[in-house]
């Protein structure tokens, strides 16, 4: 066996059109099992050992597929012994075992090269999932090792995480661990130096570095690095990390943001800013959850909430190794697998669980939150989140695309009028309605609109204005609407004129401060009446009051929580992922209600995002559906007398009908 001779057998298989992901890397050579892959190490070793010219094919195979050089070379410690929740043992034992890797960790090889060295990396993880292995050691060391003049960079919350030799667990201890136990033929003890004083390890051979940094503002200040490791970023303290990601941007162009989610910072800090970033901006982002991990799904289950109550049905997705245990009886009830003569406690809470999920719910000192935070990795449910995260993703999976989009701009020979341009592709507005079906008109029908003001200055630290629409017989959101670029006093006449066009809709606009004190005044004065009133805190439809307008004085609590009692019981239907990636970011502090955005900036982190604006709009719209009545459709009497009162009412009402109907695409019909 040859390189050479791997290499032609690879250029055969690609000839009948594999696909080239599939058989360009030579770990598909090594074996996972743990007794077959023990003996292929020992073939290789031994080969290696008596051959120098094949311990040098090594080494080339080794420099070209870190998969094939983990798998055949690497080995890592396990202090621990076999967990309770764990059904197999695997290597008895032994503390110090063969470097195995997983499917999802082959996935994470595969899926973070391209980028190592590019761009930046966002890895949210479950505990215990070994990512610190595989990049803190595994692949820093492959780097280090076959690639000359590679300069990467450890930042963790303090030096001793990274650099600390009297502990296993840190960084440097791990990298160490590896290199220790490689052939010399691969790596020779006397050809790198390790510089506890220095923080360094030095590849004397090819001139490569890694170096170890505490975070802080002078995170590698004035250096080059290939790319730097930001291990359990979430843990880094208040201030530390926003330093550290700001001091580390002209340092290098790709940094790789690892982290288990704090549940004592929830939705706060650089990394939840990073991971937030990169899901809205479509940066690149590579989960790895517990639920990967074979060993850790194991007799995988969840529950299900059925439709409109509070009662979750069982789901059984591990089949195969529950049905060694069921019992075949009128419950459908299964076995202890661990526990003889019980039954096993299924706990129904629309979580995914296993044998191992469970054990870790069940010991002492655990909670929901830190469950949430460290196994789920929910940011928000390792805080008092005000919506339910299960209910959101439900939610999140039963939307529906736009039909179009477009943008709302004034008409250049009617100031005082405005017009919807369509767009191809998203803008500042989107649409749940086929307007083109419809003679370029919103289907008859009651709507309800809610609003949010913000100032409308524009740029990067400006939050957003939104206006949310829904249709109150149906309760599926129609229309989307959301800028920075508008004052209160444009938004207010963008907000009549649209609600004009949706047929006379109802406007629940959130008025707090000047801001929304611009905005109503503004309406009040074009004489919009269809517009949400209040006396003290009693609102009606028909209450003709001088509190108009919607006061926020919970910061959103009512409003959310009347959204998802809406969402939960199927009266609503919700379409903007915007406005349920955002209802996920409220959580309670201190009795407050809190979004993760805002709460972010006090540190330096989050600026520029919305800060739950469309959420909040959406509230409103919600909330308007339970305050204005549904109106029957008008019957009109038959055989009417021509000319008589009655005819003629009818007339004038359907030529004002007709004319308030003047559809979104009619740009040019009133020019």
């Amino acid at each position: 066996m040859t390189a050479s001779t791997i290499d032609a057998a690879i250029a055969a298989i690609r000839s009948l059109g594999v696909p080239d992901r599939d058989v360009a890397m030579y770990s598909t050579l090594t074996l996972k099992s743990p007794w077959m892959n023990l003996k292929w190490r020992h073939l290789c070793l031994q080969l290696g050992y008596e051959n120098p010219q094949f311990a040098t094919e090594l080494w080339i195979l080794c420099s070209r597929d870190p998969l094939f050089f983990l798998n055949t070379f690497a080995w890592l410690l396990e202090t621990r012994k076999r967990q309770e929740w764990s059904t197999e043992e695997r290597y008895g034992n032994s503390k110090e075992i063969p470097f195995i890797t997983r499917g999802y960790q082959d996935r994470l090889v595969m899926e973070i090269l391209p980028h190592l060295g590019v761009r930046d990396v966002v890895i949210p993880k479950s505990r215990e999932t070994g990512v610190s292995w595989m990049i803190g050691a595994a692949l820093a060391a492959w780097e280090w090792i076959f690639h000359e003049q590679t300069h990467i960079g450890f930042v963790s919350k303090d030096l001793l995480s990274a650099n600390n030799p009297d502990d296993p667990d840190a960084l440097f201890s791990k990298f160490e661990f590896l290199l220790k136990r490689l052939p010399f033929w691969i790596l020779d003890e006397r050809n790198y130096e390790r510089n506890i004083q220095k923080n360094t390890f030095s590849n004397l051979l090819n001139g490569s570095s890694i170096t170890a940094y505490a975070a802080n503002a002078d995170v590698a200040r004035g250096g080059r690095k290939l790319w730097m490791l930001m291990d359990e970023f979430h843990f880094f303290k208040p201030g530390d990390d926003q330093a550290a990601l700001d001091s580390t941007i002209h340092v290098t162009p790709s940094r790789i943001f690892v982290s288990t989610a704090n549940r004592n910072r929830g939705m706060a800090g650089a990394f939840y800013d990073v991971v937030s970033s990169a899901r809205e901006r479509n940066g690149i982002e590579i989960t790895i959850d517990w639920k990967d991990d074979p060993d850790k799904r194991r007799g995988l289950y969840h529950s299900e909430q059925i439709p409109g109550t509070d009662t979750y049905k069982l789901v059984i997705d591990d089949m195969a190794f529950w049905l060694e245990h069921a019992t075949f009886d009128a419950q459908n009830s299964f076995r202890h697998p661990l526990k003889k003569g019980q039954m096993y406690p299924f706990i129904r809470d629309g979580r995914y669980r296993s044998l191992y999920y469970d054990h870790v719910w069940n010991r002492q000192g655990s909670t929901p939150q830190s469950v949430a935070a460290e196994l789920d990795r929910d940011f928000g449910g390792a805080t008092a989140q005000i919506f339910n995260p299960q209910l959101l993703a439900r939610a999140l999976k039963a939307v529906k695309p736009p039909v179009s989009h477009g943008s709302i701009q004034k008409r250049a020979n009617k100031p005082d009028d405005w017009m919807l341009e369509p767009s191809l592709t998203p803008d500042t507005v989107n649409l749940w309605i086929d307007l083109k079906a419809n003679n370029g008109k919103p289907p008859a029908g009651e709507y309800v609109f809610g609003a949010d003001v913000s100032a409308g200055t524009g740029g990067e630290w400006s939050s957003y204005s939104a206006l949310e629409g829904v249709n109150k017989e149906t309760g599926e959101q129609v229309f989307e609407w959301r800028s920075n670029t508008l004052d209160p006093i444009q938004f207010a006449e963008l907000a009549v004129w649209v609600c004009r066009l949706f047929h006379n809709a109802y406007l629940v606009p959130e008025i707090n401060g000047p801001l929304g004190r611009l905005f109503i005044n503004r309406v009040n004065t074009l004489k919009y009446p269809k517009v949400y009133r209040s006396i003290k805190q009693r609102v009606a439809f028909t209450e003709q009051t001088e509190k108009v307008g919607y006061i926020n004085s919970d910061g959103g609590i009512e409003l959310l929580k009347s959204m998802e009692e809406a969402i939960r019981t199927e009266k609503a239907a919700i379409h903007s992922t915007i406005v349920l990636n955002e209802c996920s970011r409220y959580f309670m502090k201190n009795g407050k209600l809190v979004h993760s955005a805002a709460e972010t900036t006090e540190d330096g982190a989050g600026m520029g995002l919305a800060h739950g604006d469309a959420a909040i709009a959406m509230g409103c719209a919600v909330f308007g559906m339970k305050d204005i009545p549904l109106q029957p459709a008008a019957q009109a009497p038959e055989n009417v007398p021509l000319q008589s009162f009655l005819w003629r009412r009818q007339q004038w009402e359907a030529k004002n009908k007709a004319k308030r109907s003047l559809g979104f695409w009619d740009a040019e019909s009133e020019s």
